[in-house]
């Protein structure tokens, strides 16, 4: 599916995009870049490289998904659903994850910078090498997450669960 098409059927109303391929173009990535696809069921699908840059997902269903070396920089993933979700050497820098579910997800070698990340839930997930300078954790459960090669500095740590003892 192009993403012009993806964007169409969104228009249209449609919402279940499960398991859906994003065709790469010729040149570059995919460029969602600024778009609204609030409320979409995109659990399972492959959208590797896609510029989702200041785009809407919030409520976005993400769950199995694959969405390695994405662009997700400013974008709203409030209380997205990313469980199991793989987005290793992706940029999330200044993204609002606030309030999501990324249990069991794999977000190594991340740019978490910047971003806002409380209420998240990061249970079991993958977080070796991720950066997370100037990020808000507060009251996110880390519980069980793999924190190898981290460097959280800046971070304010109220709150957050499961992290203080891997983080002192």
């Amino acid at each position: 599916m192009t993403p012009e098409e993806l964007l169409q059927r969104y228009a249209a109303g449609e919402r279940g995009f499960r398991g859906i391929t994003l065709t790469q173009p010729t040149q570059g990535r995919p460029n969602l870049s600024g778009v609204n696809l609030s409320g979409a069921d995109l659990s399972e699908s492959m959208l590797q490289r896609v510029d989702f840059s200041s785009a809407n997902l919030s409520s976005v269903k993400l769950s199995q998904a694959k969405l390695p070396n994405c662009i997700l920089n400013r974008a709203n993933l409030r209380d997205a659903l990313l469980r199991g979700a793989m987005l290793d050497q992706s940029s999330l820098h200044g993204a609002d994850l606030e309030g999501a579910d990324l249990k069991d997800a794999s977000i190594a070698e991340c740019d978490l910078s910047e971003s806002n990340l409380e209420r998240a839930d990061f249970r079991d997930a993958n977080l070796t090498k991720a950066s997370l300078l100037n990020t808000n954790v507060r009251n996110t459960n880390f519980t069980g997450a793999i924190l190898n090669d981290l460097h959280p500095r800046n971070i304010k740590l109220r709150g957050a669960i499961g992290a203080e003892q891997t983080w002192t």
